[in-house]
């Protein structure tokens, strides 16, 4: 990993985030290099149970970090790679147990680069539900069909909820968070 790239921030409960600090990372790298870009996901658990990483899927671009399990009120923040102009799209998967009584967190995001020119290119698609297989292919139409850079959604089943924002102001950083 090169010196100048970012690296996985773990946040536990109580942590603050800089957020301010992340994203003038994030312009000061971009500003430089054109070839690669970079944007932040930040995943917080407000959910009564620990959530673990079950799957991601990259459609473009990558991370160097791997997702950790999230504590009850834990985080983590970590960065993504893409190239212009089709940047990072990716979809990540959490879950709160693996027996049939338990939730799953699905997140689907496109951050197409450059991000500063408009929040309608971002878009967001989010899931929760009771557990189960995963077809990325499915989950990428429908990402693709989405229309915003914000996303919400409260399981009728379960009560949990997944909510997601790309932050265009803030060079793509992405917001997730898991509830119930």
């Amino acid at each position: 990993m090169a010196e100048s790239e970012p690296k996985a921030i773990e946040v536990k409960h109580g942590d603050e985030v800089d957020i301010e600090m992340l994203s003038k990372e994030l312009d000061a790298h971009n500003s430089k290099n054109t070839d690669t870009i970079f944007a932040r996901t930040s995943i917080v658990n407000r959910t009564k149970k620990p959530v673990v990483h079950v799957d991601r899927h990259f459609w473009h671009g990558s991370t160097h970090s791997t997702p950790l399990p999230l504590p009850v009120s834990g985080g983590h923040d970590y960065p993504l790679f893409g190239t212009p102009p089709e940047g990072v799209k990716y979809g990540i998967l959490y879950a709160d147990g693996d027996d049939s009584l338990s939730r799953q967190f699905l997140v689907a995001v496109h951050v197409p680069l450059p991000v500063n020119v408009d929040a309608n290119n971002c878009k967001v698609y989010v899931e929760a539900g009771p557990i189960g297989p995963v077809d990325w292919n499915v989950v990428e139409v429908k990402l693709n069909m989405a229309t915003s850079n914000k996303a919400v959604y409260d399981d009728p089943i379960f009560g949990g909820r997944v909510e997601a924002e790309i932050r265009t102001e803030m060079n793509g950083y992405t917001f997730i968070s898991f509830s119930n």
